[in-house]
């Protein structure tokens, strides 16, 4: 939409499965990037300014992965986080990409010191430092809160 709230473009994307746009970003160059999910599947797509689709990155994480938020930052780098279970150990993860694709850094959040269950939400500071933050249980099923900013 324009910022007069006019259509400048849409495309309707059909990959014949149940695809869920889960996040949306926008870069200062005007790209945008989408979190992608399916019942099986993760993927971040690149489009221009114009919708066009620059490249899309398919299941960048892997199995035993959740992806839950993703932040973009105005130089077109973006922050996928969310939480991972494998061998019956839960954890954290947050993964920084270049505009490309390609990985900048990982942070697993047991090695970082994060005491969380689970990575719901993620930003950029002004300084470019990442904000995470998520919920953690206790044993009685009570709920709170942790955030944290990373610099790595």
């Amino acid at each position: 939409m324009t910022s007069a709230g006019e259509e400048s473009w849409s495309v309707l994307t059909d990959n014949g499965g149940h695809d869920y746009p889960y996040a949306l970003g926008v870069d200062d160059a005007g790209d945008i990037y989408i979190l992608i999910q399916s019942a099986t599947s993760v993927a971040i797509e690149k489009r221009s300014s114009d919708g066009d689709v620059t490249w899309q990155l398919d299941s960048p994480v892997g199995a035993g992965y959740a992806v839950n938020t993703m932040a973009v930052a105005p130089n077109g780098d973006f922050i996928l986080a969310g939480s991972s279970y494998i061998d019956s150990v839960s954890d954290t993860w947050i993964t920084r990409y270049d505009p490309e694709g390609g990985i900048k850094w990982t942070v697993v959040g047991s090695e970082a010191g994060l005491l969380a269950m689970d990575i719901s939400r993620v930003a950029l500071t002004q300084d470019g430092d990442v904000a995470v933050t998520g919920p953690t249980f206790g044993d009685a099923g009570d709920a709170s809160f942790w955030v944290a900013v990373l610099a790595p």
